[in-house]
């Protein structure tokens, strides 16, 4: 046998098996991705240096979340609930998605 052929031969071996014999990766492919607009507005965060929370805006709008820093964004959705605790009950929703 050529020098060639046995080393293709062991390196057919050392190679893993096929990505298609592998089990679907978490989340499987093809699942929708939520991104939200790129054009911010505004970011912000406490006033106090104590926070590690950081917001952004677009719109007019809270659009996202970010903890312990900017490079950490923690939350895809978020509501605001407003209410008095007894007669009302009033949800904001977002129109920028």
């Amino acid at each position: 046998m050529s020098r060639l052929a046995i080393a293709l031969a062991a390196l057919a071996a050392a190679l893993p098996a096929s990505a298609q014999a592998a089990a679907p990766a978490p989340g499987a492919p093809g699942a929708v991705a939520n991104y939200t607009r790129g054009d911010k507005d505004g970011f912000g965060t406490a006033r106090g240096t104590a926070s590690k929370v950081w917001f952004t805006l677009a719109g007019g709008e809270l659009s996202e979340v970010y903890a312990p820093d900017l490079g950490t964004p923690s939350l895809r959705d978020l509501q605001f609930v407003v209410t008095d605790g007894a007669t009302f009950t009033e949800r904001a929703v977002s129109t920028w998605r």
